[in-house]
């Protein structure tokens, strides 16, 4: 048996990204959609200033094409429910990109589906690096490629550290270019939802091939903002904590309103541009106890990105019931799938589907998916482990009988049908299960980030205002902090040391848990205060 095809690439993007509690089951099609969940000890959802909308921006009633069908179309319903085009950030994020950055043949349905009747020829543009190199007189074509590999790597860089216009006037030039349409981007995080139309160009179309034409790009553009708050840090502190803060609450936005791995491995992404440079801005010691204060103030109104079993619920579960649809009707499906690997004996069209019960392959694949997303839900370690290790001794179990139950499929059919149908769903789910140890370290790792910002910019505050640093973290509840947040790695408290009155540190020893000073292997998070 062969794993759907899409799906080795739709894993190898999330793992070339970054590895990725409840929020209740969403049943596509009966649900209202996912929202933004409340923050932990904090408020409810993102500030959201009613600012108009760009001068030629025309919108109307959304409206799903009726050639998106199934499953897709299910999922699309439950994304939009509800959700005004005024409301969406991806609209005010489509008129920066253009509909020239979506696919051609998506384009019409794309903008139906937004509610878009026609994007203002006027509002600001966002501007790629390779276009604005080309501005800039007296460039070859062979110069321009260097110029926009040179931008590249001064982005990275001034994403992460602290950067003046001197050093990199080309970059800060870039940022100029942008400023408005950056503007944009932070009026946008500031829009309640996130709905981005979810198709295919392929025929069939099928989510675990869809075209992310918006998403894709929000990580650079998180990277842009990053980095102008490090440039902005050093005398514009306060519009580089409306910068960063913009990314984070972006970074929400697109996990909870684009349910999928891939999506909320972008929004880790995004994430960790946010919090690395607001670590950047905590070790550089020029913080005041106001600036602090203002970061963690606008940092508990926006809620922590979602579970991960979010993702297996919604997005990940309507691509199962998608694939299990494919193959009552898609012949590449059917063969991809029941294909065996040196099988002879029997081909996969010869078997007779027709006595396929699917609603039982369907329930069978959803009992399954409930195993994985119960387990993702889980925060206690030991338990979520437990249940892990659950999962994959089922998985290997059918893995060691896969082949020979598919070479026998057709004469399972025939004589009993029901348990032919369950294990189709079984199988379906087992080929397509998440990498969900993985995606605890990367929860882990997202709150482990955060709660390092949070804890600095706390202690900063403090040292601003008590003249020096506290001896222990528990100084900082409950004037500073409601309560004092443990390393996600390990449930246990941060290492903190006050080096003197005017200096400590504060470290995540990381997923091993141990110091890894002087070692080849370092994952250890330290911010260094002063």
């Amino acid at each position: 048996m062969r794993i759907p095809a899409p799906i080795g690439v739709v894993q190898s993007l999330v793992l070339g990204l970054f590895f990725v509690s409840s929020l209740g089951k969403q049943a596509l099609g009966q649900e209202r959609p996912p929202s933004i969940p409340p923050c932990e000890g904090g408020k409810s959802g993102a500030e959201a200033p009613r600012l108009p909308l760009p001068e030629g921006l025309v919108l109307k009633a959304p409206q799903i094409p009726s050639s998106v069908t199934g499953t897709l179309r299910s999922l699309n319903e439950t994304l939009s429910r509800d959700l005004s085009p005024a409301d969406n950030a991806a609209v005010l994020l489509l008129q920066l990109f253009g509909d020239e950055s979506l696919e051609p043949e998506l384009r019409s349905a794309t903008l139906e589906m937004l509610g878009i009747h026609s994007l203002s020829k006027t509002a600001p543009r966002f501007i790629y690096l390779e276009p604005f190199a080309k501005t800039r007189s007296g460039l070859t074509p062979e110069q321009i490629l260097l110029e926009v590999a040179q931008l590249n790597e001064q982005l990275r860089m001034a994403s992460e550290r602290p950067w003046t216009r001197n050093e990199f006037p080309a970059l800060a030039d870039y940022l100029t270019a942008n400023r408005a349409a950056l503007e944009t981007v932070v009026i946008a995080s500031h829009r309640p939802r996130y709905y981005a139309p979810l198709l295919s160009l392929e025929k069939p179309p099928r989510l675990l091939s869809a075209a992310f034409n918006i998403d894709r790009r929000l990580p650079f553009v998180a990277r842009v903002l990053a980095a102008r708050a490090r440039l902005r840090s050093t005398d514009q502190v306060t519009h580089s904590v409306d910068d960063l803060l913009a990314c984070q609450r972006l970074a929400v936005l697109l996990a909870v309103g684009s349910p999928l791995d891939v999506s909320h491995a972008k929004a880790a992404l995004i994430d960790s541009f946010a919090c690395n440079a607001a670590i950047g801005m905590l070790q550089s010691g020029q913080l005041t106890s106001q600036e602090a204060t203002t970061y963690l103030k606008g940092l508990d109104r926006i809620p922590r990105l979602p579970s991960p079993a979010l993702a297996a619920d919604v997005g990940e579960r309507a691509a199962l019931h998608q694939e299990i649809e494919l193959l009552q009707t898609d012949k590449a499906s059917v063969e991809g799938f029941f294909e065996v690997p040196g099988g002879k004996d029997a081909h996969p069209l010869d078997m007779d589907l027709s006595k396929i019960q699917w609603e039982l392959a369907h329930k069978r694949a959803d009992e399954l998916q409930n195993q994985i997303v119960r387990a993702l839900s889980i925060r206690d370690r030991e338990e979520q482990q437990s249940q892990f290790k659950k999962l994959d001794e089922a998985h290997a179990a059918w893995d060691a009988t896969a082949n020979a139950k598919t070479g026998q499929l057709a004469d399972a059919i025939n004589k009993d049908p029901a348990a032919a149908s369950r294990w189709i769903g079984e199988s379906m789910a087992m080929a397509l299960r998440p990498r969900y140890w993985q995606r605890r370290l990367t929860d882990d790792r997202a709150r482990s980030r955060r709660d390092l910002v949070t804890i600095g910019m706390a202690l900063i505050a403090f040292r601003r205002e008590q003249g020096e640093f506290p001896a222990a973290l528990s100084q900082l509840a409950p004037q500073s902090l409601p309560t004092i947040p443990m390393d996600a790695h390990s449930d246990a408290p941060f290492h903190y040391v006050r080096l003197a009155k005017d200096r400590a540190r504060l470290v995540s020893w990381g997923v091993n848990r141990i110091d890894d000073a002087g070692s080849n292997y370092n994952d250890d998070q330290t911010v260094e205060l002063r």
